[in-house]
């Protein structure tokens, strides 16, 4: 080896011996950035200078020790389970904190002074005996999550409308009947929940909240949607189950970003209007009384799921069949009597779930259903099923329990199928 050659070999491992060294020492740099979690007080008090989260949960019967406000440092205190029944005030002293966790305890109000507590970022409340928010709340200025969900909360102040960098809130589970009509003022909110509630209706506030990607407002008493609620155009997430709706919401039918859409458990009894919502991949609307579709739905192209069990459909709807690329039908107990008509060009259906019908006839045409791998047929009153099955050429199975099949027949369909298709009776 020449001493050129041995040269620039010590200079490419003295290279690589830093960059290693420097990796240690950025490794070492955010390990020692993490704060420690502490979870004990005794230790926390012992090094109260370096405490930034303490997490006492379980640790307590009704009353938490005045020493906690020694750790002027503390950022996030969790204290679930400790069977508080006040709101504790030693946190008041606590001037940077920002996160407080009081989850599952007994707390029946917030104090005034919460509003003291400046830098607050975090607060949870769920699961507590409140039955108000105190108007100071709208002071937290830097507020950016608010979880009060399960309580006995009837009415919000308006001016939470205030907290406008707020963009979490959670408040499913209580009693609230109507939203201040200056809810729309919480501009930076992209989850909201008020799922478990008694909402009649929304605010026409309501469609400024144009930031929103996920919300819930199941079960509760919605008759309808406000005429702006389209403007929702970031919703990635909606759910809309166990409410009151007649007829399916006008102002419900493009929406370019929704993933999935919770529908079920309503009065609806005809979908006649053409949706447009080309990100849609998963529809609930089962529950409802449901008896036909008349618009187009051939524009739900991402739509791989479809649950419409427990409706009033006699017969397929046309409608469904021009859904391009679903995967997956649930059309179960409903009044359906034949498997028939444009279902056979559905060439990317894998599920086909209609058990509990009055199904008596299945089309011999079934075979070009190319990518049908399940067939769900049980509880019908089936007499037969063509010999056509067996040129499905991706079915693995048939659930035929409970119909008017015979053994006999149930014996030769086994025969003229493939061995890889099972056949549960």
């Amino acid at each position: 080896m020449n001493m050129k050659t041995i040269i620039t070999t010590i200079i490419l491992l003295t290279t690589v011996s830093n960059y290693l060294s420097a990796g240690k020492k950025i490794s070492g740099v955010n390990k020692e950035d993490k704060p420690e979690v502490y979870t004990s007080l005794e230790k926390a008090l012992s090094e109260k200078d370096k405490v930034k989260i303490l997490k006492l949960n379980y640790k307590y019967n009704g009353e938490i020790p005045k020493e906690i406000e020694q750790l002027i440092y503390l950022q996030e205190i969790s204290l679930r389970f400790n069977n508080l029944t006040e709101f504790p005030l030693v946190l008041l002293r606590l001037k940077d904190i920002r996160r407080i966790d009081l989850e599952k305890n007994a707390i029946g109000k917030l104090p005034e002074e919460i509003k003291e507590l400046k830098n607050l970022e975090i607060l949870s409340v769920v699961g507590n005996n409140l039955t108000t928010i105190p108007s100071s709340i709208g002071e937290l200025k830097n507020l950016k999550e608010l979880n009060f969900s399960w309580n006995q909360i009837e009415l919000l102040p308006k001016e939470i409308c205030n907290l406008n960098n707020l963009t979490r809130l959670i408040a499913g589970g209580n009693k609230i009947k109507t939203l201040p009509r200056e809810f729309g003022k919480l501009s930076k909110l992209t989850s909201l929940s008020f799922s478990n509630n008694q909402l009649t209706e929304l605010p026409q506030s309501f469609g400024i909240l144009t930031k929103l990607e996920f919300l819930n407002l199941a079960d509760n008493k919605l008759k309808d949607l406000p005429p702006n609620f389209n403007n929702l155009q970031n919703l990635v997430y909606l759910k809309l189950e166990d409410n009151e709706f007649d007829e399916f919401p006008a102002s419900l039918t493009s929406f370019k970003q929704l993933e999935k859409l919770h529908i079920s458990h309503c009065n609806i009894d005809t979908i006649d209007a053409d949706l447009d919502m080309p990100k849609l991949h998963e529809l609930y609307l089962s529950s409802n009384k449901l008896g036909s579709f008349t618009g187009d739905l051939s524009k739900l192209v991402s739509l791989k799921r479809l649950w419409i069990i427990e409706n009033n459909l006699s017969f397929i709807p046309v409608a469904i069949t021009t859904i391009p690329n679903l995967e997956r039908l649930y059309l179960g107990d409903n009044s359906i009597s034949k498997l028939a008509g444009d279902i056979t060009k559905m060439h990317n259906l894998k599920i086909l779930s209609l058990e509990r019908n009055e199904i008596n006839y299945v089309t011999e045409s079934i075979c070009e259903m190319k990518s049908l791998e399940s067939l769900q047929l049980n509880g019908n009153p089936l007499h037969q099923l063509p010999c056509t099955i067996k040129d499905c050429q991706s079915l693995i199975n048939i659930y035929v329990k409970d119909t008017k099949l015979k053994p006999s027949q149930i014996d030769d369909l086994k025969r003229i199928t493939p061995e890889s298709i099972l056949i549960f009776e």
